[in-house]
C-alpha cells in the first residue's frame, strides 16, 4: 500500500502542534513574551520537521537533535534564554504538554471516528486526524492549563521533590517517602544542624528504648514556642547523599493526606 505524504500538510501539522505546545507552555510559566516569537519558533519547528522527513534522517544523532537541541532552541526563540535549571524545567513541562496533547488526540480519534467531526484525508500522512481535531484539543488544553495552572505546577513541583530516605538507627534500617520542603527551616539551636521530621509510626521497627532525646523549639501558625521531640540517627541517606548524625524530629500523626509522604526533609540535607 502506497502512502502519500503532502509536505504542506506535514509542515502545517507540525507548525500547529509546536505552536499549541509553546502557547500552553507560555501560559504555565507565565511569560510576557510577544506571541510573534511563539509563531516564529513554531515555523522553525515545522521547517525542521519537514527537512528531517525529506532527507529521511534517522538514528541517535537525529533523535538527540530533535528532542533535546531543537526543543531547547524553540523554547529560547519563543521565551528567551534563561538559566540551566529553568531551561530544564521548561523542557520537562514541554514534553508533559506534548504527551497530554497526543493522548487527547488519540482519545478523540478513537471515540469520534464514526462522527462527522472526524473526516477524510484518507490518503494523507495523518489518516483521519484533521486540523479541526487538533484545534479542538488545543483549545481544551489551553482552558485546562489556564484554570488549573497552580495545581499543575504544584504537582510538578511536589513530584520533583519526593525522595526515598533511609534512616539507620542502631542495627535497623528504615525507609520513608520524604518530601523536600523548602519551607522547612527548622534547626537545632545548639548545634545549628538542620532538622527533618518523620511520622512516629515509621519508627515502630526501631529499638528506641534507650534512645536519648532532645527537644527542638519550633513555631507554626497558631502555635508559637512549641517543643518537638527529636533524636539523632546514626546516618540519613537521601539521593546518595549521606548525613552522619542527622537530627530527626518526631511527629505524632500524619504529615500528608493519602500517605503521599511520611517524612519532611530539611532542604539543607540535599544542599551539599
Amino acid at each position: 500500500m502506497t502512502q502519500t505524504i503532502y509536505l504542506d500538510v506535514y509542515f502545517g501539522f507540525n507548525f500547529l502542534m509546536d505552536f499549541l505546545v509553546l502557547l500552553i507552555l507560555g501560559i504555565i510559566i507565565k511569560t510576557k513574551k510577544h506571541i510573534a516569537r511563539t509563531v516564529i519558533s513554531a515555523i522553525i519547528g515545522g521547517i525542521y520537521a519537514t527537512i528531517v522527513l525529506m532527507l529521511k534522517l534517522e538514528g541517535g544523532i537525529t533523535y538527540f537533535l530533535t528532542y533535546m537541541i531543537m526543543a531547547e532552541v524553540l523554547i529560547v526563540i519563543a521565551f528567551g534564554g534563561d538559566n540551566l535549571k529553568a531551561n530544564l524545567r521548561n523542557i520537562a513541562i514541554l514534553y508533559s504538554i506534548t504527551f497530554l496533547l497526543n493522548g487527547l488526540l488519540n482519545l478523540l480519534y478513537f471515540n469520534l471516528e464514526n462522527k462527522n467531526i472526524v473526516q477524510g484525508a484518507q490518503n494523507t500522512y495523518y489518516g483521519k486526524t484533521n486540523i479541526f481535531i487538533i484545534l479542538l484539543v488545543g483549545i481544551m488544553v489551553c482552558v485546562i492549563v489556564k484554570y488549573g495552572r497552580k495545581k499543575i505546577l504544584n504537582y510538578i513541583k511536589r513530584v520533583g521533590n519526593i525522595y526515598t530516605a533511609y534512616l539507620f538507627i542502631n542495627d535497623t534500617k528504615i525507609s520513608a517517602i520524604a518530601l523536600r520542603d523548602t519551607g522547612n527551616s527548622l534547626i537545632e539551636p545548639v548545634t545549628k544542624k538542620p532538622v527533618s521530621i518523620i511520622e512516629e509510626d515509621k519508627l515502630a521497627e526501631a529499638d528506641m528504648e534507650n534512645m536519648k532525646y532532645i527537644f527542638v523549639p519550633y513555631n507554626t501558625v497558631g502555635k508559637s514556642h512549641g517543643l518537638m521531640k527529636a533524636f539523632v540517627v546514626d546516618k540519613l541517606v537521601v539521593n546518595d547523599i549521606t548525613t552522619e548524625k542527622a537530627i530527626i524530629g518526631i511527629y505524632k500523626g500524619k504529615l500528608s493526606q493519602n500517605n503521599k509522604y511520611e517524612m519532611i526533609l530539611n532542604p539543607d540535607i540535599l544542599n551539599k
